[in-house]
C-alpha cells in the first residue's frame, strides 16, 4: 500500500515532538526531516539541510552541530549545498578547504549514517534551481536514492540500522565511491590547528593539559559560524583524547560581540557608565549577551565568583544545571562542547573563567509516541512569499528571478 506523506511546517519548540524527534529539535531545527509514521510510533529517518552560501570553511563548519544533533540520535544526515557557487561580492573566507572534512569526521565518529549532494551552478557559478519552485535545487535521483536507501534498512524499531545501510549503499556505485572517499580521507591533527581563530596549546597555562583554543567572535545571530565549529572541534580532538576551551574577547569599541542580541542595550548602557574594570564587568556582558541571565540572576552568579584564584573563576555546574532545558542552543553547545570558557579583555588577558561539569546532557523524555499535527492556524514569512508568487505575481505576468 502506498504511504501517505504529509508535509509538516516545523518549529523551535523541541517539546511539541515526540521521543523519537524531540532530541534532535533540542540540538538542532533541521530545514527538513522525514519522519516514519506507524501504529507503533514515530521514527526520524533523514535531517536535511539546505545551503546555498558561498563555498568557504566558516561555512562548511558552522552547521556540524546540526550533523551531531542527527547522528547523536540515530537520523542519517543529508546536506545539500553547492561546491561550485561563485560571490558576487569579496570575502575573506578559506574556500581552499576540504569540504570532505566534516563528513568524514562524521563517518569516523558515528558511522556511515551522512551524505552530501551538490546543489548544481550554472557555468557563470550561480545556482540552479526547479522553475516551478525557486527557493529549491534541481531534483536529484541521488535524493530520491538515498531515501530507498534508508527505507530497505530499517530495524524492527523503525531507525536506520547503519549496517544494514552500509551494505545496501554498497550496491550503488555513487554512495559507495561517497563512503569509501569519506573512510580514505585524511583529517587535520590537532596541533597543526594554528589560525586566527584556533590555537593549540601544549601543556596550557591555566588547564594544565595539552587543548585546543577555540575563539568565538559573537554572540548575536546564532552564534554563527562558531556554534558549529565547536562541535566539530570537539569531535577532531576527542578522536585523539584531547579537549577544547573556548575564549571570548570583549573590546569596548568593537560591538560585534553583542550586537543582535537581546541584551545588546542593557550592555552599551553598562560599557559607557561602567566599562571593563573588573572580572564582574566581563561576567555582566557575557550574560545578558549570551542568555545565560537577566541582571538579577548576574547578581546572583557574581556573588560566586572565586576571586582567591588567578585569574578568578566562577563554577556554572549547579546554576546550568537547574535550567538546562530553558538556555538557548548556542549557549548549550558552549557547554556541551568546551570544558570552560575565558572571558578576555582587549590585551588577551583572561579576566574570568566560567566552569562548569557534571551537566545533563539529554533532552528530558518526551511521552508522545507520534508528534501531534493539525491544520495550520495562522501564517508566516514563507506561506507570504508563497503566496505573493504564486497568486499574485506570476497571475499577472511577473517573471520570478528569485525567491527566498
Amino acid at each position: 500500500m502506498k504511504p501517505e506523506i504529509r508535509l509538516v511546517r516545523l518549529i523551535e519548540d523541541f517539546r511539541v515532538y515526540s521521543a523519537s524527534v524531540s532530541p534532535i529539535f533540542f540540538q538542532k531545527k533541521p530545514d527538513a526531516l522525514i519522519t516514519l509514521v506507524s501504529n507503533d510510533g514515530e521514527s526520524p529517518i533523514l535531517f536535511i539541510e539546505f545551503t546555498t552560501a558561498v563555498f568557504t570553511a566558516d561555512h562548511e563548519l558552522q552547521r556540524y552541530d546540526g550533523v551531531v544533533g542527527a547522528l547523536k540520535n540515530r537520523c542519517p544526515y543529508l546536506k545539500i549545498a553547492p561546491l561550485s557557487k561563485v560571490s558576487a561580492y569579496q570575502h575573506g573566507g578559506d574556500v581552499a578547504f576540504d569540504y570532505l572534512f566534516p563528513f568524514a569526521l562524521a563517518y569516523k565518529t558515528y558511522g556511515p549514517l551522512v551524505f552530501h549532494l551538490d546543489w548544481p551552478c550554472d557555468s557563470g557559478g550561480k545556482v540552479l534551481v526547479q522553475r516551478e519552485y525557486l527557493s529549491c535545487p534541481p531534483l536529484d535521483k541521488g535524493f530520491v536514492a538515498i531515501v530507498e536507501f534508508l527505507l530497505t534498512s530499517l530495524g524492527a524499531d523503525g531507525r536506520v540500522i547503519p549496517d544494514a545501510l552500509f551494505k545496501t549503499v554498497d550496491e550503488d556505485v555513487r554512495f559507495r565511491e561517497w563512503f569509501r572517499t569519506l573512510e580514505g580521507t585524511t583529517l587535520p591533527v590537532a596541533n597543526d590547528l594554528d589560525s586566527n581563530r584556533t590555537r593549540w596549546i601544549r601543556h596550557h597555562p591555566i588547564e594544565r593539559i595539552d587543548l585546543l583554543e577555540l575563539k568565538i567572535n559573537r554572540m548575536g545571530h546564532a552564534m554563527d559560524p562558531e556554534r558549529g565549529m565547536l562541535a566539530y572541534f570537539k569531535d577532531l580532538v576527542h578522536l585523539r583524547g584531547g579537549e577544547i576551551v573556548a575564549k571570548l574577547r570583549f573590546v569596548p569599541e568593537k560591538s560585534a560581540r553583542y550586537t543582535a542580541t537581546s541584551g545588546e542595550r542593557a550592555i552599551r548602557e553598562h560599557l559607557a557608565s561602567r566599562g571593563l574594570r573588573t572580572p564582574s564587568d566581563f561576567l555582566f556582558c557575557f550574560c545578558l549577551g549570551s542568555g545565560l541571565g537577566g541582571e538579577n540572576e548576574f547578581r546572583r552568579l557574581e556573588e560566586r565568583i572565586d576571586t582567591s584564584k588567578s585569574p578568578p573563576e566562577l563554577d556554572l555546574s549547579e546554576y546550568v544545571s537547574s535550567r538546562w532545558t530553558g538556555l538557548n542552543k548556542p549557549l548549550r553547545t558552549i557547554l556541551t562542547c568546551a570544558r570552560a570558557l575565558y572571558l578576555e579583555d582587549a590585551a588577551s588577558s583572561v579576566r574570568i573563567v566560567l566552569r562548569w561539569r557534571d551537566l545533563p546532557r539529554i533532552v528530558p523524555p518526551s511521552e508522545l509516541l507520534i508528534t501531534p499535527i493539525k491544520r495550520m492556524d495562522g501564517i508566516g514569512e514563507d506561506e507570504v512569499t508563497y503566496i505573493a508568487i504564486h497568486n499574485v505575481l506570476r497571475p499577472n505576468g511577473f517573471s520570478i528571478l528569485a525567491a527566498s
